[in-house]
């Protein structure tokens, strides 16, 4: 059999071109893994320039997501314009983006992320996020993604749409979600008086907690039945559910006649309420953003005691009760002992 030379001439350069095209792939992969500086954001959230667009669809700018911080808490506030609304939002926030709920490839989840709020239906949301909870204090890098739902209506047509804050791509392609990193800048704030510092989230301890409510980060929800005259305890800092890490800094006691719901929040000596927020309702807690819990008390200092008259039918009732608590056995501050007197 005789090859005829034109056949060999084209088989050599096929084999050329498939070589080529090996060695430009270079063993690399085309998934959609995660970009090469996403572990290092090269988006900064400057705290001089604390809000960042948020972009609807990809390029609709409808609104700004802006941070701040102070000693204790990091305040993220969503905010739409243009007559666009806020329905949902979902926020990560933690010491690295591999802490972030996500897919095998690198893409976010954010019905799974740590800090979500649902059938909102607002132009503005904030989520207050005690420094504490990050295990971050001031000068650290954090890292964050905001995602929200949001919709906006034209006469008898609606228009939804997914939405992030400007940033760094998350994956190369596939999800055009966004993530910044954020630098916890309270050196120069006054310390809010007249507290104590050593602010901490605290739940009352229940049945359930919120990772099997499919939330993100740590709490309970109660049962309550008609007739209970009951209480639990109330944990501050007990991360992941787990009470050892936690100090047992009160009690919130509750009654229930199957109309009203009577509670008690009641701390130790040494520990004082500044927040208290409650949530009770037919339905399990829908939300895991205790400034939506519906019953809010901020006392103007910090108190031993707060009491709450709900009225609510159910059978059974699901009550979930947070607080924002401080030491307050703080040790004055010395004060220079007054001049003496000479006598004249």
């Amino acid at each position: 059999m005789v090859t005829h030379p034109k056949y060999l001439f084209t088989a050599f350069w096929l084999f050329v071109f498939s070589a080529l095209l090996a060695s430009c792939g270079g063993g690399g992969s085309s998934s959609n893994g995660l970009t090469a500086d996403a572990r290092s954001a090269t988006s900064k959230i400057d705290p001089s320039e604390p809000c960042r667009t948020l972009f609807a669809g990809q390029t609709i700018d409808v609104g700004t997501v802006c941070l701040e911080t102070d000693a204790h808490f990091l305040y993220i506030t969503y905010e739409t314009t243009g007559g666009w609304l806020l329905n949902e939002v979902h926020l990560f926030v933690g010491e690295s983006l591999d802490d972030m709920p996500q897919t095998n490839n690198g893409s976010p989840i954010p019905g799974q992320f740590p800090y979500v709020a649902e059938d909102l239906e607002t132009d503005t949301f904030q989520f207050k996020i005690p420094l504490d909870d990050l295990t971050a204090e001031c000068g650290d890098l954090v890292a964050l993604a905001a995602h929200a739902v949001v919709s906006k209506t034209d006469g008898d047509s609606t228009q939804e749409e997914t939405a992030w804050a400007d940033g760094d791509n998350i994956v190369r392609r596939g999800n055009w979600a966004t993530w910044s990193e954020y630098l916890i800048d309270c050196e120069d704030d006054d310390p809010p008086p007249p507290v104590c510092p050593g602010a901490e989230t605290a739940y009352g301890v229940g049945d359930k907690t919120f990772e099997e409510l499919g939330f993100g980060n740590w709490g309970w929800q109660i049962t309550v039945l008609p007739g209970d005259d009951s209480s639990v305890d109330l944990y501050a800092g007990a991360a992941q559910h787990d009470l050892s890490k936690g100090t047992h800094v009160g009690t919130v006691s509750y009654t229930y006649d199957g109309s009203v719901l009577h509670l008690t929040y009641e701390t130790f000596e040494g520990f004082g309420l500044l927040e208290a927020h409650v949530y009770a309702g037919a339905e399990e807690l829908p939300t895991n953003a205790p400034g939506l819990f519906g019953n809010t008390q901020e006392p103007l200092e910090p108190t031993s005691m707060l009491d709450f008259t709900i009225p609510v039918e159910a059978d059974p009732l699901y009550v979930a009760v947070h607080a924002v608590v401080v030491g307050t056995d703080c040790e004055p501050e010395e004060e220079d002992p007054p001049a003496e007197e000479t006598e004249q």
